[in-house]
């Protein structure tokens, strides 16, 4: 077993003993378009994916480089979902926020930074 998979096994041994402390999360993404005949139109088709992440606090002094009060990290367990991107959306305990930037820490852990729409 790699260094790869022995980090993915911790990060996924770690949500699994914090869960008490994980949201309920949503992230949609549009997938492409599709013709709408009512509409007139083509329409955008967008997926979700359900899943559960530890939800985190800035600290004062990490607000910089395009940080803003009110933003918060998300730790993802990269098992759980695909890399996301810069403007989908990710709904946390219901609640909407866009994703203004994605570290992504060694193939195993997402960190998303997440802005309340």
């Amino acid at each position: 077993m790699g260094l790869r998979e022995q980090l993915r096994g911790a990060v996924g041994a770690a949500m699994t003993a914090t869960s008490d402390l994980a949201s309920n999360c949503v992230w949609s993404r549009v997938t492409g378009t599709t013709y709408d005949p009512v509409a007139g139109a083509n329409v955008e088709t967008v997926a979700s994916t359900a899943f559960r992440a530890i939800k985190g606090v800035y600290k004062i002094h990490e607000r910089v480089n395009g940080i803003e009060a009110g933003d918060v990290p998300l730790y993802v367990d990269a098992n759980l979902i695909t890399r996301p991107h810069r403007g989908e959306t990710i709904a946390v305990d219901a609640v909407a926020h866009e994703i203004q930037n994605v570290d992504d820490v060694s193939g195993v852990l997402y960190v998303i930074q997440l802005r309340r729409k």
